[in-house]
């Protein structure tokens, strides 16, 4: 048996285990690229914890960050839904928005608890010639939080996820504008 992605984390006196965040794959089809690509989905730790200086030790995930990230248990119990989330984007008329920083997207929904927008952050590459037998695209989920004190994300403009996938595996421009 394989080491989990993430180990499971005791808080508060539960224990937490993230097999939901296990890497997996989804299969999106391309009429541009004449093929069925196949992309590797992967998460942080980012969509179960937070930057926050001021929280006991204890609490901290990853001591090793520049910035320690503390366990959320809101954000852990949202990113159940993660995988399904990410499987629901091969619907070709889902649409994602580009950041200001032109590196990452952003896939935003609303939720009923916490009531609000849900945001889901993640970069997406073509993936490199040695893994090209398993997959032609990595989509890395960066963060995922319920947008709570104003924090919506900063986005330049939208593009449909298929066409994002097809232009990143095609290596064509997929910035948008503003």
């Amino acid at each position: 048996m394989s080491k989990p992605f993430f180990m499971p984390f005791s808080f508060e006196g539960q224990l937490y285990e993230f097999d939901h965040l296990e890497p997996f794959h989804i299969k999106i089809d391309s009429e541009k690229a004449k093929r069925e690509l196949r992309i590797q989905v992967t998460f942080s730790n980012h969509c179960f914890s937070y930057t926050r200086i001021d929280e006991p030790w204890s609490t901290v995930l990853d001591k090793n960050e520049s910035r320690p990230r503390v366990f959320c248990p809101t954000r852990y119990r949202l990113s159940l839904q993660l995988p399904d989330i990410i499987q629901r984007l091969n619907d070709p008329s889902i649409k994602v928005h580009q950041t200001w920083h032109r590196r990452n997207w952003v896939y935003s929904m609303k939720i009923e608890d916490p009531s609000g927008p849900y945001h889901v952050f993640f970069e997406i590459k073509k993936s490199p010639k040695h893994k090209s037998k398993y997959q032609e695209l990595s989509l890395h989920v960066e963060s995922a939080y319920h947008e709570d004190e104003g924090r919506a994300p900063n986005v330049v403009g939208t593009m449909k996820f298929h066409i994002l996938c097809n232009n990143t595996y095609l290596g064509r421009k997929v910035s948008t504008k503003k």
